[in-house]
């Protein structure tokens, strides 16, 4: 199946769908961390409501602990907001996650001769929005529980939240040496 998935993502890659994803995607992007409009989801709105504290999502890892001492800090408004910023994102990790599919594809088919192993590698970016998901579902059984403590939701959602991060730190580093090999081989051919 996820042979299939890949080779579906390398079949309708175009520069034109590659683009086309990248603007929701860039768009949510400076929604979730720049935007101050009325629509209550940023990550910037979220720290000024509570004073300091951000999205769970943006952490690299946190403790149940830690998870519901964040939501008592957002207070209801926050919690609101966090909600807001959720139904978002699973549109978000939609589109992020096809379009760094189709500029990983583009990005292998710059370093590869024939068909190949490295193909799979444009399933990392829907990997991460698959994690972030995860984390997404979790996050929000955390927020229609509060203020019931419920542990293992705490711990499963920060063991999700890792999971995403440690999924988005591999993707960088096959970023880093597909550029890295492309430098390389175009420093050959002169």
């Amino acid at each position: 199946m996820l042979n299939r998935l890949s080779q579906f993502i390398d079949r309708n890659y175009s520069p034109y769908l590659l683009v086309t994803l990248f603007v929701p995607t860039i768009g949510f992007f400076l929604l979730f961390n720049f935007s101050n409009f009325t629509i209550h989801i940023s990550n910037p709105q979220l720290i000024h409501i509570s004073g300091g504290e951000g999205l769970l999502d943006a952490k690299l890892f946190y403790t149940a602990q830690q998870a519901y001492s964040s939501l008592t800090r957002y207070g209801e408004e926050g919690r609101a907001l966090y909600r807001n910023f959720l139904a978002a994102d699973f549109i978000f990790a939609l589109c992020y996650g096809f379009a760094f599919s189709m500029f990983f594809t583009r990005l292998i088919r710059a370093f590869r001769q024939t068909e190949s192993w490295w193909t799979k590698f444009n399933l990392l970016p829907l990997s991460i929005a698959m994690a972030d998901y995860v984390e997404n579902i979790f996050i929000s059984c955390l927020l229609i529980s509060y203020p019931q403590n419920i542990p293992v939701l705490g711990t499963l959602a920060g063991i999700a939240t890792l999971s995403k991060n440690l999924l988005i730190f591999a993707s960088l580093l096959f970023l880093a040496a597909g550029t890295f090999f492309l430098l390389v081989r175009k420093i050959k051919a002169r």
